[in-house]
């Protein structure tokens, strides 16, 4: 048995030193069509997009409509003394926040929905895609860094696809509505105020560029330690037989502690990121403070619109600091969405061609004709292999390690295409016939037992389902019904 696998091992290539996948495939793409590639998943989900949408937008502007009242509050009740108005105003201010509830209430759960549903679909496309790829991507890569890939780096955009979906939205609308607010009040307060801006968009622009280098780094050293746990736990006996468990612990511990590092220095950059933000911030509204208190003493404004002025300016920095995050965690992300694309965009090597056929059920022999291949280009494994297999015909290949005797069972499924020659079914070259036909009439039974994590009436159930649609000469059964209830469940 370990023979056996010694020779798996020799004859397929070996990865890269980092695990993944030698020259790095960069997709080439800015980040806005990054982004418009993410968002092209909420496409399905317009209606519930839409209503999301309104009820952001009704939400931005109750509490734009906030300060105003607060503004006839102070110049009408305080100042004038009217007791009336104090009734109307605090029962408008009632209705204002039980309808903002209602709204924010449709809004948080339709984004939430949209957002999870649109994480589960790029999950679902991820592991479709893997499944799809031949046995050449596998053996460049490593399990545990594509594991990564569905698991660390879809959760490193799950906040910018979901939570962030339509809070961009929201934090425009409600500084777009705050500034012009305060430039009808005051046009003078607001130029003081709106001279932070550039200094605000420069600090965005610099750390989220420095954010998302760090975050591509974060992800790719989780991805490193997701694999050295992959393989150890996959490979238990064979670590504890060497009595290797203290080199791995530490293999995986300087892993963990080279991704503690870098999410520090992550941490470090995103809060020295919203310290200046907050210190511009809160520096301009001290300056306002200052001048504004001037124009209420000159009589240029009244003390109600100084404090609207002061609860505008809170709601303003609100979305300031909230988009400077956004960008942040958005720069964070398109690390992890690039690596995701990656896989998406790759082609499998082996596919049904243009004009393939259904095979018909062997019936007379397997013929390999002049068969040449290699895992390297630079090196032949199988060097003109001829031979023929009749029906019924029991046949055994047999000799050293390397010789190339898992690589010819691996062929005949086409988990490989060969260089050269031709391999044949009953005359028909397996390489026209489709991959569902040809691999349906294989059995491979490995030299340990592989136990997925199903039941056996599930399994029993999809097993009756397929010999069903078999006796019924049908090569391409859908799922059975099982499959499509866990699938709508999950």
């Amino acid at each position: 048995m370990m023979q056996r696998r010694r020779v798996a091992q020799s004859e397929a290539p070996t990865p890269g030193r980092d695990g993944v996948e030698g020259p790095r495939h960069r997709l080439g793409r800015s980040d806005a069509r990054t982004f418009r590639r993410l968002f092209a998943y909420v496409a399905p989900y317009k209606r519930r997009m839409l209503i999301a949408t309104i009820s952001l937008l009704m939400v931005s502007l109750m509490s734009l409509v906030f300060p105003w009242i607060i503004r006839s509050l102070v110049d009408s009740v305080f100042v004038h003394h009217d007791e009336r108005a104090l009734n109307v105003i605090t029962l408008s201010l009632f209705l204002v926040f039980a309808v903002q509830a209602g709204f924010n209430y449709t809004q948080n759960y339709l984004i939430a929905w949209i957002g999870e549903r649109i994480v589960a679909n790029l999950r679902n496309d991820l592991y479709a895609r893997l499944q799809a790829l031949s046995m050449a991507f596998y053996s460049e890569r490593r399990t545990g860094e594509l594991m990564s890939r569905v698991t660390n780096d879809v959760n490193a955009v799950q906040n910018t696809v979901s939570g962030n979906l339509l809070s961009l939205l929201q934090q425009l609308v409600t500084l777009i509505g705050g500034v012009a607010i305060i430039l009808y009040l005051d046009w003078r307060l607001a130029l003081l105020l709106l001279v932070v801006a550039p200094l605000i968009a420069f600090s965005a622009a610099f750390f989220g560029r420095w954010l998302s280098r760090i975050a591509r780094t974060v992800q790719e050293g989780l991805g490193e330690a997701t694999t050295v746990l992959e393989e150890t736990l996959a490979n238990v006996r064979v670590v504890q037989a060497f009595t290797r468990e203290g080199f791995e612990r530490g293999r995986f511990g300087s892993l963990v502690e080279t991704v503690f590092t870098l999410t520090l220095q992550r941490i470090r950059v995103r809060a020295g990121f919203t310290a200046l933000i907050t210190f511009l911030t809160f520096g301009a509204i001290t300056i306002v403070l200052w001048y504004g208190g001037h124009e209420v003493l000159q009589g240029r404004l009244s003390p109600g619109g100084l404090i609207s002025f002061l609860f505008y300016i809170f709601l303003i920095a609100g979305p300031l600091g909230t988009l400077t995050n956004l960008y942040g965690q958005a720069q964070e992300a398109m690390g992890a969405a690039g690596r995701i694309f990656e896989v998406l965009d790759t082609t499998p090597d082996i596919r049904d061609r243009s004009g393939a056929q259904v095979l018909p059920p062997l019936r007379d022999n397997l013929t390999f004709q002049d068969v040449r291949f290699g895992y390297l280009p630079e090196r032949d494994v199988l060097r003109g292999v001829s031979f023929q297999i009749q029906a019924g015909q029991m046949v055994a290949l047999v000799g050293p390690s390397g010789a190339g005797k898992t690589t010819v069972a691996a062929l005949i499924p086409r988990f490989y295409e060969p260089k050269q020659g031709l391999i044949t079914i009953d005359g028909q070259d397996i390489g026209m016939a489709t991959l569902s036909s040809l691999r349906e009439q294989i059995a491979v039974v490995p030299q340990e037992p592989v136990l997925f994590g199903i039941s056996i009436l599930y399994m029993a159930s999809g097993v009756l389902w397929r010999l069903q649609w078999i006796f019924r000469r049908k090569r391409n059964p859908p799922p059975p019904p099982a499959y499509k209830e866990a699938s709508q469940t999950s």
